[in-house]
């Protein structure tokens, strides 16, 4: 489990630094349809972003779970989050672009999204990239778990040469004659 937090941790941050974004953030969703962040990198641009995130079952929630059931990247400006107009000290500085991507565990079923926490003022082909560049990123969290199994079935591999070879080597010195005319 240690391993796959540094795993986390590590990719996020450099998703963060690659893509000059505010933040990244990991998500699992439940059974029961419920995000929960579970690794995180970056800080929320303001505290309209904090407020947005922090609502277990708002717009942003719905948003991060429709992204799980459909299995597809999507994004979404914090301005179609909120409920009210914009107010006269508020400026375009405040809204933040949030890019989704989901992620699948190694039984290819969806469990999760990663977001980003992106600059609103990107055009709209920049976005497409990287949203490309997300689901790029996202395959990884795939292939960790992938590559573990693997690490997992080839130490399994190993124990049981080794206990191939003492049978054998344990084996070898008795008299078979003797052993078959006893059974």
């Amino acid at each position: 489990e240690k391993d796959f937090d540094h795993f986390c941790d590590t990719v996020l941050s450099k998703v963060v630094k690659i893509t000059g974004a505010h933040g990244a953030l990991l998500w699992q969703v439940n059974g029961e349809r419920r995000p929960t962040v579970t690794h995180r990198s970056g800080t929320p641009p303001n505290k309209s972003a904090i407020e947005v995130l922090s609502q277990p079952e708002g717009q942003h929630a719905q948003a991060v779970i429709e992204v799980v059931e459909k299995q597809l990247p999507m994004g979404l400006a914090s301005e179609a989050l909120s409920n009210q107009p914009p107010g006269p000290h508020e400026s375009r500085d405040e809204s933040f672009l949030m890019l989704f991507s989901p992620i699948f565990n190694r039984t290819k079923s969806c469990c999760g999204t990663l977001e980003l926490l992106q600059r609103a003022d990107i055009t709209p082909q920049a976005q497409e990239g990287y949203l490309r560049f997300l689901s790029q990123i996202s395959s990884l969290f795939q292939r960790w778990h992938e590559q573990q199994d693997l690490e997992k079935l080839s130490v399994n591999a190993d124990t049981w040469g080794a206990r191939l070879e003492f049978i054998n080597e344990s084996h070898r010195s008795i008299d078979r004659k003797e052993t078959c005319y006893s059974i």
